[in-house]
């Protein structure tokens, strides 16, 4: 049987400046971070600017357009 595929957005974004990581709201750069291999890199049309976890990639951190609907995790103080 196959996994059904969850992805889910975090905090980390590199919308401001292209490369540069940081955690929503706060700007904190992004110091830990479990890129999948290969990740984050340019998409040819510039618009993958936000983190996510994806089951299909072990729930390593993968850049993608934040315009894709999916769930999303909270941080909770």
């Amino acid at each position: 049987t196959s996994q059904p595929i969850i992805e889910c957005w975090t905090a980390g974004n590199d919308i401001i400046v292209e490369g540069h990581w940081v955690w929503a709201p706060s700007s904190e750069e992004m110091v830990f971070s479990a890129w999948a291999p290969g990740k984050p890199n340019q998409s040819l049309n510039g618009i993958d600017d936000c983190a996510g976890l994806f089951n299909w990639q072990d729930f390593q951190m993968n850049d993608d357009n934040c315009d894709e609907p999916r769930y999303f995790i909270c941080e909770q103080e």
